[in-house]
């Protein structure tokens, strides 16, 4: 998809808030968000800021958000980065079973600690 060049400096904006790559970082995730994925959040993060108030009924998206917005914008769109890493990471983990023995784990407690 290509994205305008304000929507790409947001994207940019919200993948160098998460930058969770640096090497010696001790959030370094192996999780790398695409550019779709960050612009579902961010789209996410207008729908938020047109559904509240004082701005309930406005019809702002990523490309005509008002700059004393970015900030909102991009707080929120990180915040719903993380759910996606959050439940990606949650997902990861799996049940297998051979002859009898079973390796499990139970993943309701993740996710519902995620939904808080």
């Amino acid at each position: 998809m290509a994205y305008t060049d304000i929507e790409q400096g947001h994207i940019n904006t919200v993948r160098s808030l998460i930058s969770m790559r640096q090497v010696n970082s001790a959030f370094a995730s192996a999780v790398r968000l695409s550019d779709e994925e960050i612009y579902t959040a961010l789209g996410q993060a207008s729908n938020h800021i047109n559904g509240f108030p004082p701005l309930t009924g406005t019809n702002y998206t990523t490309d005509n958000t008002p700059a004393e917005l970015y900030g909102a914008l991009h707080s929120i769109g990180v915040f719903w980065c993380l759910v996606q890493v959050g439940v990606f990471e949650v997902g990861k983990h799996f049940q297998y079973s051979d002859n009898g023995i079973s390796l499990g784990r139970d993943k309701s407690g993740q996710y519902m600690q995620i939904a808080q």
